[in-house]
């Protein structure tokens, strides 16, 4: 027995997907029919805008982390680990009060700036 499917329905799985149009700048109101959406690149990035009881919301886009930038960051040269022996606590404020908190405080600075300049090579975090 063959199975029949109705025209509408032949048609339905024929079409293709609708793509989602991308337009610069950030859409004035007036731009936008009530409960339209817009797909737009702005400076600040990627956002999806809909006009609602003529009142303009934005939802951000976020780019997701490609396959690429892992790779890249598994061959990155390893960032050594380093341990803490000081038996202090910790805090968002660096004093200097001796020669060898200096001295910690000036690895624990150094390590933290090798991360940032990994992750902002990578565009993981701007500059």
């Amino acid at each position: 027995m063959k199975l029949r499917i109705k025209k509408d329905q032949r048609v339905d799985m024929a079409k293709k997907a609708e793509r989602a149009a991308v337009t610069t700048g950030v859409p004035r109101l007036d731009d936008l029919f009530e409960g339209s959406k817009s797909i737009r690149l702005t400076n600040d990035g990627l956002f999806e805008y809909i006009k609602y009881k003529n009142v303009l919301y934005k939802l951000a886009y976020i780019r997701e982390l490609d396959v690429n930038a892992i790779d890249k960051l598994s061959t990155q040269e390893s960032i050594t680990s380093l341990t803490d022996n000081t038996g202090g606590s910790v805090s968002n404020i660096c004093n200097d009060t001796t020669s060898s908190v200096k001295d910690d405080m000036a690895s624990v600075i150094a390590k933290i700036e090798e991360i940032l300049k990994v992750l902002r090579t990578h565009k993981l975090i701007k500059e």
